[in-house]
């Protein structure tokens, strides 16, 4: 990736290579105090909505086989 980040230097006269270097370096040093963490933050959300939704559809699944059942609250209700 390097390589190919630096091909346009091999283009470029000698004069505006101090500015290219400088001008790549800053952009990797903005990527990585920004791209970094919200590439980190956008692949924990992927995994928090992905175990959200099999978590319902496993929830769902036991309710239809019968394994969960809702509580009768008539049966429970304490008579005044």
């Amino acid at each position: 990736m390097r390589r190919i980040h630096m091909t346009p230097l091999r283009w470029m006269p000698r004069a505006r290579h101090e500015g290219f270097l400088e001008s790549y370096r800053s952009q990797n040093r903005l990527a990585r105090k920004i791209g970094l963490p919200l590439l980190k933050a956008t692949y924990l959300f992927l995994i928090a909505m992905f175990s959200l939704q099999v978590t319902y559809l496993i929830a769902v699944k036991m309710f239809e086989s019968g394994w969960l059942t809702p509580p009768q609250l008539e049966s429970r209700r304490l008579t005044d």
